[in-house]
């Protein structure tokens, strides 16, 4: 038994090796409904870099004990090639309150070289398309003026500099690139050149671009619902107390 042990530890460690030593390189980290799907797919497809088999695992933001734990973790990477940055999507990671209040802590525990990228949009159009989301999965069955004072889940993803700021006083603002959905849609082959500089990756060509909206909010298994846009932004701007300029 003992030699057969010996015989077969080469192969478990050329095998299972990147367990032991890999490390996430990056990750989108939200705003939720602001494109991460899109953009996880499309730089998916760069052959530099190998997205998780899972784009949300959410693992920081719900595991107990995720060092005890970073081996399953880091099988959603298992088939990756030597050299490839490695990546996830969990918008979770920008829930706050939420979630675990630490998450930007134990990302620094686990790789200090962790860069971030966090997309976000018009704060009533994320707003909208939560809300959206959260009724087509059935999360939420309340109207969407009353969600936006009885459930501040809503509100409290879209505050963006809040969710943001905690990543940027742990890493510093040269780990983190926030960039803005009308850009992302509207400026694509400006906004993948900005990512691959900050990744250090080589450029797309503008043929591996294309992608279909992804994780659509509207459109689902229940009907599409008008909303009054004035109602709002009076419950919206109850919730931040402050005006919104939308």
């Amino acid at each position: 038994m003992r030699n057969y042990c010996l015989e077969i530890l080469p192969w478990l460690i050329e095998s299972f090796g990147y367990i032991w030593t890999m490390k996430v390189d990056f990750m989108i980290v939200g705003a939720q409904k602001c494109a991460t799907t899109s953009l996880f797919q499309l730089l998916d497809q760069h052959p530099s870099l190998y997205g998780s088999t899972t784009k949300e695992p959410h693992f920081f933001s719900t595991s107990k004990n995720w060092e005890a734990e970073l081996d399953s973790y880091h099988l959603l990477y298992k088939n990756r090639k030597e050299g490839d940055l490695c990546f996830e999507a969990s918008t979770t990671y920008t829930f706050a309150p939420h979630r675990n209040q630490d998450i930007p802590g134990d990302l620094f525990a686990y790789n200090p070289a962790l860069k971030f990228i966090y997309l976000v949009r018009k704060p009533l159009s994320r707003i909208v398309s939560g809300y959206m989301h959260a009724y087509e999965r059935g999360y939420t069955s309340t109207g969407i003026e009353r969600a936006l004072k009885e459930e501040p889940y809503f509100i409290d993803i879209t505050r963006y500099n809040d969710q943001i700021a905690p990543y940027i006083e742990r890493f510093g603002k040269e780990q983190v690139l926030v960039l803005d959905f009308d850009d992302f849609n509207s400026k694509r082959s400006e906004v993948i050149a900005q990512i691959t500089a900050f990744l250090g990756v080589a450029a797309m060509s503008d043929t591996d671009l294309e992608t279909k909206k992804a994780n659509v909010s509207i459109g689902g298994n229940k009907p599409n619902i008008r909303f009054d846009k004035k109602k709002i932004w009076h419950s919206a701007s109850c919730c931040f107390g402050v005006h919104l300029n939308l």
